[in-house]
């Protein structure tokens, strides 16, 4: 069974639905594919650009999606340049900036996200054994022995 077709008003779709700023599962909705299905036209036309710019020969059928890719990556920054502009506008009010950098940090966490990282030297010694009182103990150990018995002992047989 044949995936979605891919066409101009397709393409067109993707290419607004990501200046919008839109989530690639949501752009593809946008668009009427599968998100699968724009996945994998990104990276045939990654891909291809690749090869391309590797001296590749490219076959007539993957430029389609090597104009894809650049188009959406372009649009991609694009977005991105408006949020940035505006987190630099004086003229924000004071709480307006928020939006702008959370927009940002959750479309582009590898870019825009606070990561931290915690370096440690020294011994760790960390126990997950709880003591349990003894006469907890000897119960649990009692009921052990009595479901570890043979089933003819339990019957009064020797």
């Amino acid at each position: 069974m044949p995936g979605p077709a891919y066409n101009k008003g397709v393409h067109a779709a993707l290419v607004s639905a990501e200046k919008a700023g839109l989530s690639r599962r949501s752009c593809a909705a946008a668009a009427g594919v599968s998100a699968r299905a724009y996945w994998r036209w990104l990276e045939r036309g990654r891909m291809a650009l690749e090869a391309r710019e590797d001296g590749g020969e490219v076959a007539a059928e993957y430029v389609q999606y090597i104009d894809l890719y650049l188009e959406t990556e372009k649009a991609r920054a694009e977005w991105e340049k408006a949020r940035l502009e505006s987190l630099r506008d004086d003229e924000l009010k004071a709480n307006q900036w928020q939006r702008e950098a959370w927009q940002l940090e959750r479309r582009m966490p590898d870019e825009y996200s606070l990561t931290t990282t915690v370096r440690h030297q020294g011994e760790v010694e960390h126990k997950h054994t709880q003591e349990l009182p003894e006469a907890t103990q000897r119960k649990m150990l009692e009921a052990f022995h009595e479901l570890a018995k043979p089933k003819e002992l339990e019957d009064g047989e020797s």
